[in-house]
């Protein structure tokens, strides 16, 4: 008996319970993210560095904990939907595998080691005056208006970007990274003036709205500190449950490949050297606009130059669209590595079940004889075929 899941209605056998083992059955949400993991050593002297040891989140860099997808699936697919009403009995509390774990801003300010001091409150975007955000993420003063209906992660500065994929991954994680509405603008702006949230809140908050939504097919994040949180609080995993591999390390040299591009400068191919981390930077990211064409030179040598350089911005085009879906791509591959290696067992038990069958039917024609070198029969003594029957 369970008499606590009927005070909340969290029940076997209950609709809210059937409808909520249907997402599980079918996965979804169908995919789980994981945290990013950064090479620290590398970003010392860089924004990203400093936010994290103002805001003590040395954990939240690190990913410590493994990330497991069924348990990280089972823990959405029964949410507790009152988790934060006051006058629940399990408020703060919900079911994973047969018993109640807590999860609450306190808990995961524990498991990250965190504090509130010091803490700064978000403001809200009609508190805040949008130009200077723009003007400070872009480093230029002509960043206001946008040109385009959302900020745009390549026009950030390169400190900005690198920070912008740890917010995105690690604090509010989102699987778009190439635009962003206000609200990422203004908690990126907080964090990069130095200013730090109640991230134990912030998260709380995220996964409450994640888990009770009506939308399964959204992504499941926070999958590393979800797994830690399940299993320090004694929730077993089954033998066949298996660990994610841990995400890709982010190190200085791998942003920087994200980041080379190829611009054309008086005709030739020029890769754009790295800037020194502390510098006011440009908005390098956008296309080299295409040099007017040499006064006195042959109209035919003018328009080659110009298609020339249509076709490296074209190429540059290509290579950023193509480094803006890798992380999709990789969830995707991810997925279907899964589903291939489930189809391969389930070959090899065919092919094993195949095997055990032909070997069954093969053993009844052991016994015949496979080649000649027995000899023939002997041949009967003539004498002895002229005997009648019964005489000696």
């Amino acid at each position: 008996m369970l008499p606590n899941l009927l005070m909340t209605g969290i029940y076997p056998g209950s609709e809210q319970m059937r409808s909520r083992s249907v997402i599980l059955k079918h996965g979804h949400p169908r995919c789980v993210t994981r945290n990013v993991r950064f090479a620290r050593e590398d970003f010392s002297h860089h924004l990203l560095e400093r936010v994290i040891q103002h805001c003590g989140w040395h954990k939240v860099a690190d990913a410590p904990h493994a990330a497991y997808p069924t348990l990280v699936r089972e823990f959405f697919a029964n949410f507790n939907p009152d988790i934060d009403v006051p006058e629940s009995s399990h408020r703060y509390k919900t079911w994973v595998k047969g018993q109640w774990i807590r999860f609450s801003p306190t808990m995961i300010d524990r498991y990250y080691g965190l504090t509130r001091t010091e803490v700064v409150p978000l403001p809200a975007p009609h508190e805040l005056d949008l130009a200077l955000v723009a003007r400070y993420l872009y480093g230029r003063d002509d960043a206001w208006p946008l040109a385009t209906p959302r900020f745009m992660h390549d026009q950030l500065t390169r400190e900005l970007r690198v920070l912008h994929i740890f917010v995105s991954s690690n604090i509010n994680p989102t699987r778009q990274r190439t635009r962003f509405t206000e609200h990422r603008a203004i908690l990126l702006h907080h964090l990069a003036r130095l200013r730090k949230i109640d991230l134990g809140a912030h998260i709380f908050e995220f996964v409450r709205e994640l888990a009770t939504a009506v939308d399964s097919q959204r992504t499941i994040h926070f999958s590393c500190l979800i797994s830690g949180l399940c299993l320090t609080q004694g929730v077993s995993l089954f033998p066949t449950e298996e660990a994610d591999p841990p995400a890709a390390l982010l190190n200085a040299r791998s942003v920087e490949n994200s980041e080379t591009k190829i611009v054309a400068r008086g005709g030739r191919v020029h890769v754009a050297p790295a800037m020194n981390a502390g510098e006011d930077y440009p908005d390098d990211d956008a296309p080299a606009p295409p040099p007017a064409p040499a006064a006195g030179l042959d109209l035919s040598v003018q328009m080659a130059q110009l298609m020339a350089v249509s076709d490296l911005q074209r190429a540059d085009a290509m290579t950023r669209s193509n480094l803006r879906t890798s992380d999709y791509q990789y969830h995707q591959l991810h997925d279907q590595m899964s589903r291939i290696g489930s189809r391969m067992e389930t070959l090899d038990e065919n092919v094993a079940r195949i095997s055990g069958t032909l070997s069954g039917l093969s053993q009844p024609h052991a016994s015949f004889p496979t080649s000649a070198s027995t000899g023939p029969p002997p041949h009967p003594d003539p004498s002895a075929s002229h005997l009648p029957p019964g005489s000696t």
